[in-house]
């Protein structure tokens, strides 16, 4: 005997089926989109890497330059200082040719006694 569905279950059938497809086309879709918000991670965590890496390199050159403004600070430190000791040697360059001077005058005069 055969028996045949009634047109309400063969509709309900045909609804579940629909429902099923409905069902598989979403899950399919949503796979896709996972697989691309997994993809924008990896690329986001590539970058996070990326910015830490570059973080550290203007780090170390922030390090880099201020151990070159303490150098320029003792660079200044040191022209200062020749600057001042350059005046005093010119001093005593002057000193030196008074008194270079002041020997010539008392050999030409003859007067050794008095330049002592």
């Amino acid at each position: 005997m055969l028996h045949l569905a009634s047109p309400s279950s063969q509709d309900e059938l045909e609804y579940k089926k629909q429902h099923l497809q409905s069902a598989a086309t979403t899950q399919e879709a949503l796979g896709g989109e996972l697989a691309e918000r997994r993809a924008e991670l990896d690329k986001i965590d590539g970058l996070g890497g990326k910015i830490a890496s570059e973080l550290e390199a203007l780090e170390s050159k922030s390090a880099q330059l201020q151990q070159e403004l303490v150098r320029l600070g003792q660079v200044e430190e040191a022209r200062s200082a020749a600057e001042a000791k350059k005046a005093e040697l010119e001093a005593k360059r002057l000193d030196l040719l008074q008194r270079r001077d002041a020997v010539k005058v008392c050999i030409v005069d003859g007067c050794w006694g008095l330049c002592a």
